[in-house]
């Protein structure tokens, strides 16, 4: 879902959770206070596993295999860290 919707976005990411986490330009580990809205969460214990979009208040959208997608609060799932990539680009 995140591939998908970043593209249609005009945001260049790799596909995998994994590679938008090494890749991304902006990584914070801070608290999630310091979040914002439409960065990247990405979740796993001891690597990154999933991810979805953060929406702000505690709350995050992602897709959950044949569960669809879904909002979560970020306190269900054990997060490993936010991370923002660049501006979108132009539509041409």
């Amino acid at each position: 879902m995140v591939f998908r919707v970043m593209q249609l976005r005009s945001v260049e990411a790799p596909r995998d959770a994994e590679d938008q986490y090494e890749e991304a330009p902006f990584r914070s580990r801070e608290y999630r206070e310091r979040a914002r809205i439409g960065n990247l969460i990405f979740f796993g214990e001891d690597s990154v596993t999933h991810v979805g979009f953060y929406l702000g208040d505690g709350r995050y959208v992602s897709e959950r295999g044949s569960g669809g997608t879904t909002v979560l609060s970020v306190a269900e799932d054990p997060y490993w860290d936010f991370v923002r990539y660049g501006e979108e680009k132009p539509r041409a």
